[in-house]
């Protein structure tokens, strides 16, 4: 009884061994663009409220009505409040927020490089997508490229960086 269980077992150590040294699980294009997807990109502006200086961002988040200034201190306006729901903004401290301009979108692996054993570089496309608040920065539907660094951890690719020429608020 014990001699068909070691064969068997020595098959199935044979059958894993031919399907990594054939090339079975290197990284490909439709299994690196998921990857960079599920990154979940998004562009975000950071508009700090309370008592401090009108920077740049705060300037345009006055020119749109969205906050306003008494006595030195920022505050959002109605408008400004009803957008913060609007675009699900993310507390980032004590009168501080994250807006989402953008999201990332159309991801497109169009190159890979690098040793197909254990790293791997991924060179994408993607598009950026503004929501309204986005548009009123002056954001636009455009093309973007980027890279992706990939590491082979126990037989499955893992994203490890993304670095995209993203707008920077």
């Amino acid at each position: 009884m014990l001699q068909p269980m070691r064969k068997s077992i020595d098959c199935l150590f044979i059958f894993a061994m031919a399907l990594t040294l054939s090339g079975c699980g290197k990284l490909t294009p439709s299994m690196a663009g998921p990857l960079i997807s599920k990154d979940g990109r998004t562009v975000f502006v950071k508009l700090r409220t309370g008592k401090h200086p009108v920077g740049r961002v705060e300037q345009k988040f006055l020119d749109e009505g969205l906050i306003e200034v008494k006595t030195s201190e920022i505050a959002l306006t109605p408008d400004g409040k009803q957008m913060l729901q609007t675009v699900h903004a993310v507390p980032c401290g004590p009168d501080c927020w994250n807006f989402p301009l953008a999201e990332r979108t159309d991801v497109t692996v169009v190159g890979l490089s690098g040793s197909q054993e254990i790293t791997e570089s991924a060179t994408f496309t993607w598009k950026l997508e503004p929501n309204d608040l986005g548009e009123r920065f002056g954001l636009e539907e455009k093309e973007y490229e980027g890279t992706a660094e990939f590491r082979r951890d126990h037989g499955h690719w893992k994203l490890v960086s993304v670095d995209d020429d993203a707008p920077v608020f």
